[in-house]
């Protein structure tokens, strides 16, 4: 997880898709460059409605979508966005910028990380 300079709270890595870059891509292209961690995207977890899901309502369409993905490395950098990276356990989680991820989101990434098989979730 990231630490966000705007609210100073925690969330997943994440960000919006540039053009002509894939999913997997842009997974790998944000984990690296929010958290230092050099990561290969590996399945899709679920993809949420933002406005259904999310205590923040968008006047467009959102799509979030939690991809697990494989640890290579780790060194986090001082950049634009977040202050610092680390690792929680899902029952003990720091504070949450909850219009990013929720508590609920980030317990099915865990959740699912336990198994080999896992059906995606989503709206």
């Amino acid at each position: 997880m990231v630490r966000e300079k705007i609210d100073g709270k925690w969330l997943l890595s994440g960000g919006w898709a540039d053009v002509n870059t894939s999913l997997s891509e842009s997974a790998s292209r944000d984990c690296f460059k929010e958290a230092g961690a050099l990561v290969r995207p590996k399945r899709i977890i679920a993809v949420h409605l933002a406005n259904k899901r999310n205590n923040h309502l968008f006047p467009y369409t959102i799509y979030k979508i939690f991809v697990e993905c494989e640890l290579i490395k780790s060194r986090f950098k001082e950049n634009t966005e977040t202050l610092e990276a680390g690792f929680f356990d899902a029952d003990n989680l720091p504070e949450l910028s909850i219009h990013r991820n929720t508590a609920g989101q980030i317990n099915i990434c865990s959740e699912a990380k336990k198994c080999k098989v896992f059906e995606a979730i989503f709206d």
